[in-house]
């Protein structure tokens, strides 16, 4: 849906809804409700940026909400963020990210608060992405995502983003695939972030800058480094690679032997290149 003005000439002129907006509380901004929101996704193709006002408090209304893509977003200032809290009762259905001076919180204590489209494939259409300084906590007794079973879910963390979990993890997978994409600099993944059983898979898509932490109940779990920083952990951890081995020379701290090894191309070696 588009909107139509006058035009300096006096006719009609078609004009595109904007693609991004600034949502304030008070009525200063392009929108003062949820509902003026929800208007504008609904007259975009395309997914919105959200811009947050900091320190405020934002709360999504119970209800099923698909924003297609939006992404909050707020000025990038360290320990003063805008707040966006998804209680009980409502679901955030499509959300593309959070940048910036944003926490979404989960405060679900009976039912996931977040949904992503999948349509029968392993990752779902939009990728979840937490950019620069922006943090997700759950706050809430249930985990915030639920995978369905034979699929997936994909969530990007670059940039001094964090994740947070009290008595519940963000994410569960039910015999399917949780991916975590570290381009770059994560700041705070915690154990048990996400949580699986013996069919379901987690993999960790990282440039060397992860902190692996520990996870529970995944049957399969893959070390998959996009350059030569292999990482570290269990020999059962070493690298794989995507559609191709791990790049030669990408080194690993194996735990079970206590040393470092590299990848020579065709096997693992140790320091002496003797394969390991």
């Amino acid at each position: 849906m588009k909107t139509v003005r006058k035009s300096p000439s006096g006719k009609l002129q078609t004009v595109a809804p904007p693609t991004a907006i600034l949502w304030a509380t008070d009525g200063s901004g392009d929108v003062a409700t949820w509902d003026e929101v929800m208007d504008v996704v609904r007259s975009n193709d395309t997914p919105i940026t959200v811009w947050l006002v900091e320190a405020a408090t934002y709360v999504i209304p119970v209800g099923f909400h698909d924003v297609k893509g939006l992404v909050f977003q707020a000025p990038r200032t360290v320990l003063i963020y805008a707040t966006v809290t998804l209680n009980e009762g409502t679901k955030l259905h499509q959300c593309g990210g959070i940048e910036g001076g944003v926490q979404l919180i989960g405060a679900s204590t009976a039912t996931p608060c977040m949904s992503f489209d999948h349509s029968g494939t392993a990752i779902p259409h939009i990728l979840f992405r937490i950019a620069e300084i922006s943090q997700l906590i759950n706050l809430g007794s249930v985990p915030m995502i639920q995978v369905p079973s034979g699929e997936g879910f994909a969530m990007i963390v670059e940039r001094l983003g964090v994740i947070g979990s009290g008595t519940a993890p963000v994410v569960q997978a039910t015999s399917g695939f949780a991916v975590m994409i570290v381009t770059s600099g994560a700041l705070t993944v915690p154990n048990d972030w996400a949580i699986g059983d013996a069919g379901s898979t987690i993999g960790y898509l990282h440039d060397g800058s992860l902190f692996f932490p520990t996870t529970t109940g995944f049957g399969t779990l893959a070390n998959i480094p996009f350059g030569q920083d292999g990482g570290y952990g269990p020999t059962s951890f070493r690298p794989i690679g995507i559609f191709q081995p791990p790049k030669t020379g990408c080194s690993y701290w194996d735990t079970d032997l206590g040393k470092m090894i590299w990848y020579n191309g065709t096997v693992w070696v140790d320091a002496a290149g003797v394969p390991v």
